[in-house]
């Protein structure tokens, strides 16, 4: 038996407007399933990670190091280490730091950084890390506005897979030389509530507590002094970064944080701490 078939347009235009009515009405009947504990196909996982891979390589092309850039540099380092404790590891864990198992439950699960950035180049990372990546849970920088503040990023992340958990805590959750500072000044933060110990701790992981700025010898110059900044100046500046006005990925998250009374606090806890010598925040 022979069956001939000629195809025309009309035949053409009814089968993709049955292919779009189909389409529709799966998606309307809500049978797909878009549970997270579900996960995705093996082949899912693969078309997703190979188009999300493709994407970053064109995307990143016009990426180019800043020539005076050399990612090595501990100070570069050292300023992007309490942002990725604070932005960063709740999701990706770090050197001594698990991932939580409700994040391990996310579909795409984030991966462990420290196996996984070796697969990117530092042109690509650094695109991933300004843009985020849809649908992934990975957010966009909180500014487009600061490349620096992105390629100190990229230099922490390229340092991190060469850390052990000691040097990791020391760089991403320290500040205790500011407190010893402080101690040894006659000064204690131990009577201080803990919503604003809270709220220096924040400061201090880039700051120290006593405003003179973590790090010591070749990170010495990672962050601005702010002890002993005019209050005005320190809480309108606090202000400033939690509303978007003046741009840092750095400092709008943690400013955005708290209220008012907290940044107003925050500035006055600065402006009465010794300073080292001039500086502007």
């Amino acid at each position: 038996m022979r069956i001939d078939f000629v195809l025309t347009w009309k035949k053409v235009a009814l089968a993709t407007l049955a292919a779009i009515f189909a389409a529709l009405a799966i998606s309307f009947s809500g049978l797909i399933s878009i549970a997270a504990s579900s996960g995705h196909f093996a082949v899912t996982r693969w078309f997703l990670g190979w188009t999300m891979e493709n994407a970053v390589e064109t995307q990143s092309v016009l990426v180019r190091i800043p020539k005076d850039l050399d990612l090595d540099d501990p100070a570069l380092i050292q300023r992007a280490a309490g942002h990725f404790a604070t932005g960063c590891a709740a999701c990706h864990g770090g050197p001594g730091v698990p991932q939580s198992p409700v994040v391990e439950e996310m579909t795409p699960a984030p991966p462990r950084l420290e196996e996984a950035l070796g697969d990117w180049s530092n042109e690509e990372l650094f695109w991933i890390v300004k843009h985020g990546i849809k649908y992934s849970g990975m957010p966009a920088w909180p500014t487009q506005a600061r490349d620096d503040e992105v390629w100190a990023q990229v230099a922490f992340l390229r340092a991190l897979p060469s850390m052990d958990a000691e040097t990791y805590a020391e760089l991403a959750l320290g500040g205790a030389r500011g407190q010893d500072r402080l101690e040894a000044g006659g000064e204690t933060t131990a009577a201080l509530d803990g919503i604003f110990q809270n709220a220096l701790d924040d400061c201090a992981r880039c700051h120290s507590r006593d405003g003179l700025g973590r790090g010591e010898g070749a990170t010495e110059d990672a962050f601005p002094v702010i002890a002993g900044q005019p209050e005005p100046y320190l809480f309108a500046t606090l202000q400033a970064f939690a509303f978007g006005i003046r741009h840092s990925g750095f400092m709008q998250p943690p400013a955005k944080r708290y209220d008012e009374a907290m940044l107003a606090r925050l500035a006055q806890w600065y402006s009465t701490q010794p300073p080292a010598g001039p500086a502007v925040a």
